[in-house]
């Protein structure tokens, strides 16, 4: 148009129907529509509103579409989860259940292990008459004898009393001149065993001359001797 202009009408003037007025005027028009734009109402307008309308629609349906996909792979996660929960939880009621069974097994069986071991074994009460005047070295040789005898094969209780007053009626009247002697051993043949050890010899011969008198008693569990009786 500005070719026109220059080439073809400039030398015509500027008034029509030669001149270059009307295409001055549809330059002008051109250039304002150019630097302005088309308008809410034109065609191009029209075009890109559909497109945006159309544009917004397909990202709505993008983001539905992934939305779901989200809440199935959620659901499915969530239901594997249930399911390796609910595996886990039998599982460990399981390992309880059999925990616990064989924990009452073991007690059951410990238990009467201890019941039967310890109505085999064998009681032991002696009581030991020393002289008044030697009771302190009698006292004496019985306390090194106790860590020699508590460390047999066999022993389970080996410790020396003496009698005592108390205000309990029902008490037979103390003797000042004698040891109790209190015994546990495993078996008959760990008795035998320790009234052959070696430190006992040697108490025997430290306090031979100072124990006029002794008494040994010997005793087992009441439900040991019923069932052998039986």
């Amino acid at each position: 148009m500005l070719g026109a202009i220059l080439l073809v009408h400039a030398g015509a003037g500027f008034f029509l129907p030669n001149g270059h007025e009307f295409v001055l005027a549809l330059f002008a028009m051109a250039l304002t529509l150019m630097v302005t734009g088309a308008g809410r109402y034109s065609a191009d307008a029209v075009i890109a509103a559909l497109i945006l309308i159309n544009a917004l629609y397909v990202a709505a349906e993008c983001s539905a579409v992934s939305a779901r996909r989200s809440r199935l792979q959620q659901e499915k996660v969530s239901t594997r989860r249930c399911e390796w929960k609910c595996a886990r939880c039998a599982a460990m009621a399981f390992m309880r259940r059999s925990w616990s069974a064989g924990r009452r097994e073991m007690a059951d069986g410990s238990a009467q292990r201890g019941m039967n071991d310890e109505a085999a074994m064998v009681h032991v009460v002696a009581e030991l008459t020393f002289a008044p005047e030697h009771r302190a070295a009698f006292l004496d040789a019985f306390a090194w004898l106790e860590p020699f005898v508590r460390a047999e094969d066999g022993c389970m209780e080996y410790r020396g009393a003496l009698e005592v007053p108390t205000l309990i009626g029902a008490q037979t009247p103390p003797r000042g001149d004698v040891l109790m002697v209190i015994e546990k051993w495993r078996d008959e043949a760990a008795l035998t065993a320790h009234l052959d050890a070696p430190h006992m010899g040697q108490f025997g011969e430290r306090v031979g001359h100072m124990m006029p008198g002794r008494v040994i008693r010997i005793s087992r569990d009441m439900r040991f001797v019923r069932a052998t009786v039986a």
